[in-house]
């Protein structure tokens, strides 16, 4: 879900953009071409869908981590731990 919803954040994002007219770059490498003409009628609904997928990214990704300290905190069952490098599932 985390994936997915990176994907959609930044493909929503980049319609968005687009659609306003700005330029993106791939880290300041090189610019990315425009996907759409500038001042489209769906600029508004893709700026919604792109807050939509922002959001629900910022509350999945905290609940992530919510769910990580729980595992290490109350459940002490060393899921954080057997995922360090070199510890295992000892």
């Amino acid at each position: 879900m985390l994936y997915v919803l990176v994907l959609a954040t930044t493909l929503t994002g980049w319609f968005f953009a687009s659609m306003r007219g700005w330029s993106i770059s791939f880290f300041f490498a090189f610019p990315l071409p425009m996907l759409t003409t500038t001042d489209s009628p769906l600029a508004g609904t893709i700026g919604r869908w792109h807050k939509t997928a922002e959001w629900t990214l910022l509350i999945v990704v905290g609940l992530h981590v919510a769910a990580a300290f729980a595992h290490l905190i109350f459940y002490k069952d060393r899921v954080m731990q057997r995922m360090l490098p070199g510890v295992g599932a000892s």
